[in-house]
């Protein structure tokens, strides 16, 4: 089950999708974590709305500094010598094909980061 987090392969488009859905999940799943901690130990004299607002934005960057470091050490374990950058073939063992749910990831976490921030700009 791990090896969906730990390995960069994969040997067929439903264990790529299977990744994709795990990794994003995770991701949401951790930042949900952080926030709910985090909203529940500090506290504040600010209105609920930009406190939890506030919150959510820190939460988020929190999140992504766990993800680059858990994405650092799986590029460690698997090696950066695995990735062959100057190809782009229509395979599965595809670098960029590999590396699009972490893309996503991260995506997810920049749309969030500035939703929340316009969010914040609207209610102060």
């Amino acid at each position: 089950m791990f090896d969906v987090f730990f390995t960069l392969w994969v040997t067929d488009l439903l264990s790529w999708f299977i990744k994709l859905i795990a990794l994003t999940a995770s991701v949401l799943f951790v930042l949900y974590l952080v926030y709910i901690t985090w909203l529940k130990a500090e506290k504040t004299k600010k209105p609920f709305p930009v406190h939890s607002k506030k919150v959510f934005l820190k939460a988020i960057i929190l999140t992504t500094v766990i993800y680059n470091i858990f994405w650092f050490l799986v590029l460690k374990y698997n090696g950066m010598y695995v990735f062959e950058w100057n190809k782009f073939e229509m395979k599965l063992s595809n670098t960029y094909f590999l590396i699009l749910p972490i893309l996503i990831s991260y995506l997810i976490l920049a749309i969030l980061f500035f939703l929340t921030k316009s969010r914040i700009k609207k209610l102060v």
